[in-house]
C-alpha cells in the first residue's frame, strides 16, 4: 500500500501531534495465513460490475487503526529511524546517472 508515514509527537508515547512524511509504500498483511478471513481493521471490497474492462477484477481496501511496523517500510529511497525520517546512505540517488 501507499500511503502518508507518522511517527509519534515529539512528546513520546503518543503524546503531541504526530510526524507526517508524505506517502511511502508498505507492505501489509490483509488476510490471515491460516484461513485467508480478513485481518482485523481492514475492510474488503469488490468494484462490482463496471462499464468496461470487465475482466480486470479491481477492488477497494480500507484500512482502520493498522500499524504497520517500520520494518514494512519499503525504503529504496528514504527509511524511518526513530522520529526521524532520512535518506539511507547505501541507496543510489534516483536522479545519478547509471
Amino acid at each position: 500500500m501507499v500511503r502518508r508515514a507518522e511517527t509519534p509527537g515529539r512528546g513520546g508515547r503518543g503524546r503531541g501531534r504526530p510526524r507526517r512524511y508524505g506517502p511511502h509504500g508498505f507492505l501489509t498483511r490483509i488476510r490471515s495465513d491460516d484461513n485467508g478471513s480478513v485481518e482485523r481493521g481492514v475492510r474488503i471490497e469488490d468494484m462490482g460490475h463496471k462499464m468496461g474492462c470487465n475482466g480486470v477484477d479491481n477492488g477497494k481496501l480500507w484500512f482502520e487503526h493498522v500499524r504497520v511496523p517500520r520494518e514494512a517500510l519499503l525504503n529504496s529511497f528514504s527509511e524511518v529511524r526513530g522520529l526521524t525520517r532520512r535518506p539511507p546512505s547505501s541507496a543510489p540517488s534516483p536522479r545519478a546517472p547509471q
